[in-house]
């Protein structure tokens, strides 16, 4: 009988030692909303069980840390964290977020001990909670968010949606991140960020001014023609030398034809063995002669047209093109609704 009665003081003792270490847990309203990470099992069996006890939780979870087993103490401590929030065991399993190398999740944890704590007046917790935070900043990788346009909008990052005041820095695990930007009556804004994950690692993300809800965007190509004065030039020239060509060739043929003619009947003169004067070899010196100086100007204007053309069509291609442009011009109808002209000039 006095052996039973030993072992049962020595029960009551160890279940008051151990809830001493987990009073300064217990917040003062007793109903602070879980901080844990999404992903922890949360589900209630549809059978009923034993519930577990968070101080036996706890204690183990703090045996582990004793020995550097922070692995093994995280899930103990986010089911006693569930089971019974506390500001200590946050801070503790911030502490194993951190030596796991799960920096952003420490981070969020140890900002959520340092307001709570603040809140309930508990100084000592709170000044601990932000010196771990300055021990941490130089260590995360981030990003940061500036946003386009006057709207106010909505910022979440996994999700967690962040506080305007908190966009310049925004701690972050290695991995791909979807950030979301919305804002009432505005289109959405998404995009997939990816970090490293290296110490010091920082992005920042430029979000466009949201266009409003039903705005198309619609794509059209112009095509720009761009005036060369110098090939203009070259295929003026070119004609005019082409011209020539035709002239000077057609002139060359008729006086041809005309020296043969010249040549059977004007032997010398142009005069018939009766003394008459030959008409069609008269006729045909007379048109050789007028067709000659005009053969010689054509053949110049030839040679000058061709050779003036090439030269503007050669130089022309020594100017560079024009850049091609676009611009995005909205538009709206008397309905509300609007589209996006997006022009591409080239």
């Amino acid at each position: 009988m006095y052996r039973r009665a030993l072992a049962t003081a020595a029960f009551l003792a160890l279940l008051v030692v151990t809830s001493a270490a987990r009073a300064q847990d217990a917040p003062d309203d007793g109903a602070l909303p879980s901080p844990i990470a999404p992903g922890t099992p949360s589900a209630v069996p549809s059978v009923a069980a034993p519930a577990a006890d968070p101080d036996k939780l706890f204690t183990e979870a703090m045996n582990l840390v004793a020995e550097e087993n922070f692995v093994e103490a995280i899930p103990k401590l986010e089911e006693a964290q569930r089971l019974d929030p506390g500001i200590g065991t946050q801070f503790n399993l911030a502490i194993c977020y951190a030596k796991t190398g799960r920096l952003a999740l420490a981070w969020k944890n140890f900002r959520q001990v340092e307001s709570l704590a603040r809140a309930a007046g508990k100084k000592e917790r709170a000044d601990a909670a932000q010196a771990k935070l300055a021990e941490l900043r130089p260590k995360l990788a981030s990003i940061a968010v500036r946003l386009g346009g006057t709207a106010p909008a909505t910022v979440s990052v996994d999700g967690d949606v962040i506080p305007t005041t908190e966009l310049t820095f925004i701690p972050l695990d290695g991995g791909a991140h979807k950030l979301e930007v919305s804002a009432p009556g505005r289109e959405s804004f998404e995009e997939l960020v990816s970090l490293a994950g290296d110490e010091g690692e920082r992005r920042e993300v430029v979000v466009p001014a949201l266009a409003p809800l039903g705005m198309k965007t619609e794509i059209r190509t112009v095509t720009e023609e761009t005036t060369n004065t110098r090939r203009t030039l070259g295929y003026v020239f070119g004609s005019i030398g082409l011209a020539g060509v035709a002239a000077a060739t057609v002139t060359g043929i008729l006086i041809l034809s005309d020296k043969s003619t010249a040549s059977d009947r004007c032997k010398p003169d142009c005069v018939t063995a009766t003394g008459e004067v030959d008409a069609a070899g008269a006729d045909a010196v007379q048109r050789g002669k007028t067709l000659l100086p005009i053969n010689i100007v054509a053949w110049v204007v030839a040679g000058a047209g061709l050779g003036a053309g090439a030269f503007f069509l050669v130089t022309s291609r020594k100017q560079p093109p024009k850049a091609a442009g676009t611009t995005l011009v909205p538009s709206f109808d008397a309905r509300g609704g609007g589209s996006a002209l997006l022009m591409t000039t080239f």
